[in-house]
């Protein structure tokens, strides 16, 4: 390839090289001018190119060969532009890029849970015991529960007490999962209109628990354990004496 109108370093020189393009080169197809880039559409792929990122190279135009280097398959790390590098980025870099981004994503977090703290709060107070005990389970084993996970696990446990009184027994909650989303809405139209599908399935499943047994909803997992692991959840095992026996009679059933 010949040399760029950008200068790389010779760490980003020498990644770049022993790289290869995600695919293969192919001719620019779509191209859209947006706020601060462009828009780029290949056969292979479609993605945004920053101003910043062309740096001193001449602006893309429909036809133009472009290549992409990925890391794990969906970050883009750098782009070759009618033979030219455009930008390169090392592992080293792509590195402090996601520390730096870690970073922020937390700082957004708190400042939304500082914002929403005193709702969250209401919430907590609204609920049952156990959903109370379930709850401070986890922000007991995890310090960082609250800013992170508790405004998920609430609007579970929330729609599953609304559930539960609404639905009444157990196989009346296993009906209400296979109503269509209308006649749930009938049954109960206050629910949480931002579930995903397993907020919401975790939602009945508790309803379902805390009208078999309540001390069953202090015993099930965090409703965000199958994402992120028990330990960083605080979802931690055994649970209290009670809950345990709880278990074991319900096993011997």
């Amino acid at each position: 390839m010949s040399p760029s109108t950008n200068t790389l370093t010779k760490a980003q020189t020498k990644a770049r090289g022993l790289d290869q393009p995600w695919r293969e080169p192919a001719p620019i197809t779509d191209l859209k001018r947006t706020r601060g880039g462009w828009s780029i559409g290949t056969k292979n792929n479609g993605f945004f190119l920053s101003r910043k990122q062309l740096g001193n190279a001449k602006p893309p135009k429909i036809g133009d060969m472009i290549y992409v280097y990925t890391h794990r398959g969906s970050m883009i790390r750098g782009v070759d532009l009618r033979d030219e590098a455009l930008f390169y980025k090392t592992d080293a870099e792509l590195e402090v890029e996601h520390e730096q981004w870690v970073e922020e994503r937390e700082a957004r977090e708190r400042k939304r849970f500082e914002k929403n703290r005193r709702k969250l709060d209401r919430q907590f107070a609204s609920l049952p015991d156990v959903f109370q005990r379930r709850v401070s389970w986890f922000r007991a084993w995890n310090p960082d529960f609250r800013w992170k996970e508790e405004a998920y696990e609430l609007s579970c446990c929330v729609d599953a007490v609304k559930i539960a009184e609404a639905m009444k027994t157990p196989a009346g909650v296993q009906r209400f999962q296979k109503m269509s989303h209308a006649k749930q809405q009938e049954k109960v139209p206050d629910l949480y209109d931002g579930h995903s599908g397993n907020s919401f399935g975790m939602a009945c499943h508790l309803a379902w628990m805390y009208l078999k047994d309540p001390l069953l909803v202090i015993a099930e997992h965090g409703a965000l354990t199958p994402l992120v692991g028990c330990e960083a959840y605080g979802c931690h095992h055994p649970r209290p004496d009670d809950v345990m026996e709880c278990l074991g009679s319900h096993t011997e059933e």
